[in-house]
């Protein structure tokens, strides 16, 4: 398997980042580089809605929940503010960067969707018998990779170590990457134990295009 198969995999296999009637990828990336980007937000009800969208900035991955000091550091656009999707619709939510030009610090925000409750549509909703509470809101992590990112990591006493720039994933497969395994998303600068090793590990590391072999225990080889 890949590691943007397997990526995609987990991603979908995340229930915590979706509602009864609302789905979104948890974890978007947006290259800096590249300036803006569209997500795309799908209706799963049976009833149109409408969403507020929004963005917070965060102090960091680990403390997700955390906003960040000075909301004035927002360095993204976001728009629509507001977005109606018929049932079964999908719709697109544009981000825009505007920050320096040399940004050299990656960022993270929290992109937020709730559902606007209406009259009508709590109506719908207690004449289907739905048991989810109404409205749901969503947030999915976004990161913004900084400017010239690079991949670079150290491993010493299954220890691994991000000694680059921009965070990136790790993957630790078993059965010489025939069995998927663990997958997460480390931010520079961070230390994370790796999973215990069965003799038939292998982990690697990815960052954009990019994929980096950190350990084969299969072909007896360390990166």
């Amino acid at each position: 398997m890949s590691i943007r198969k397997a990526l995609l995999a987990w991603l979908c296999a995340l229930p915590a980042m979706s509602a009864w009637s609302l789905q979104m990828a948890p974890v978007i990336e947006l290259d800096a580089d590249n300036n803006e980007m569209s997500v795309e937000l799908k209706n799963d009800s049976r009833q149109p809605h409408r969403y507020r969208i929004g963005l917070r900035p965060l102090a960091s991955l680990e403390g997700a929940a955390a906003e960040a000091e000075d909301a004035s550091t927002v360095a993204l656009t976001v728009a629509p503010a507001r977005l109606t999707l018929r049932a079964g619709a999908s719709g697109a939510i544009k981000l825009r960067y505007r920050g320096a030009a040399m940004e050299t610090r990656e960022r993270y925000y929290r992109l937020l969707v709730e559902e606007e409750a209406t009259a009508a549509a709590a109506r719908n909703v207690r004449g289907t018998g739905a048991w989810t509470d109404y409205p749901v809101s969503l947030g999915s992590v976004l990161i913004v990779r900084p400017r010239a990112a690079y991949l670079d990591f150290h491993l010493e006493g299954g220890v691994l170590r991000n000694t680059g720039n921009a965070a990136f994933w790790l993957l630790q497969d078993e059965a010489c990457g025939g069995k998927a395994g663990s997958t997460k998303i480390q931010a520079p600068g961070s230390a994370a134990r790796l999973a215990p090793l069965t003799g038939r590990s292998l982990v690697r590391v990815g960052l954009g295009d990019e994929i980096r072999v950190v350990l084969d225990q299969c072909a007896g080889r360390q990166g």
